[in-house]
Order: C-alpha cells, then sequence, then structure tokens
C-alpha cells in the first residue's frame, strides 16, 4: 500500500504553509499557520474525490469527516481515480496566494483574501469551496509577474 500523497510549501515572507493531502476518499488544500495537521487553517478547498461522486443523500454517513463531493456540486472531473500518477505541485503567487497545478495546468488556488479557494472540480459554489474563476486567477498572477515571478 502506498503512502498517502502529502505536499506542503512553505511561504517564507508571509509565514505561511500550503499543504495539499489526501484522505481516503477525497483530497484537499490548505493554507495554514503551521505545516502539522493540527495547526489552524486559513482557507481550505476540495480539490479531488479518488472515488464517484457521491448522491446528497450520502453525506451523513461521512459525518464528522470531510465528504467527497457530490453530483450536483462536482465536475466531471472532479474524480481521480489514480491521484499518484498525476503531477500535483504548489506554487505561490502574489506573495500569500496558492495554487495547486494538475499536470502542470492551475487546477485550485487559495487567495489570502477569502478562507474557501476555487477549484476546477467544483462546478457550484458550496460547502467544498467556490467553482473555479478564470479571471480571478489571471487577475492574481498578473498582480505577481508585475512584481517580477509568475507561473510558467
Amino acid at each position: 500500500m502506498t503512502q498517502p500523497l502529502r505536499l506542503s510549501s512553505y511561504n517564507d515572507q508571509k509565514s505561511l504553509y500550503a499543504v495539499f493531502e489526501e484522505n481516503t476518499e477525497t483530497a484537499w488544500l490548505y493554507l495554514c499557520l503551521s505545516a502539522d495537521n493540527t495547526s489552524e487553517v486559513i482557507g481550505d478547498v476540495f480539490v479531488c474525490n479518488k472515488i464517484e461522486l457521491i448522491k446528497n443523500s450520502e453525506l451523513e454517513r461521512y459525518k464528522p469527516n470531510l465528504p467527497p463531493i457530490t453530483v450536483g456540486f462536482g465536475t466531471p472531473d472532479a474524480v481521480c481515480n489514480n491521484i499518484n500518477k498525476v503531477t500535483w505541485e504548489l506554487q505561490w503567487i502574489a506573495d500569500n496566494s496558492i495554487v495547486l497545478t494538475k499536470d502542470q495546468k492551475p487546477w485550485a488556488l487559495i487567495s489570502h483574501e477569502e478562507e474557501r479557494g476555487m477549484c476546477k472540480a467544483i462546478k457550484k459554489t458550496g460547502p467544498w469551496g467556490n467553482e473555479w474563476d478564470e479571471e480571478k486567477y489571471q487577475k492574481l498572477c498578473n498582480v505577481n509577474i508585475i512584481n517580477g515571478a509568475g507561473l510558467n
């Protein structure tokens, strides 16, 4: 059995950590004050299900843990059956916003301006986070490019 996937990155200018981690059925991205799981989470966003999208009627059985995303909130791309075959990377933009790339393409983002991030796996805003906003993403990248560093 493989170890659960966990990536972290530290932003020394803002003393923040980004942590991407999977559990048995989902993966999430967190913006934290510390790299350990018990730290104060500043922001989070759902990244993907490792199982098929669930029905709303199944939510109760996952409490108190974070449930997989449901049919009504998840895009068809929200399911990642083999998370270890994907290349995941964390990249800081705009000083304290973090982007998670999936096979070198932006996939999820947590901005320092909001508690809930956005992800391409989310088709409508809800308890898993916000749907992807390309305009907001481009705006954050442009701010960073002006400051001399951007996503390649």
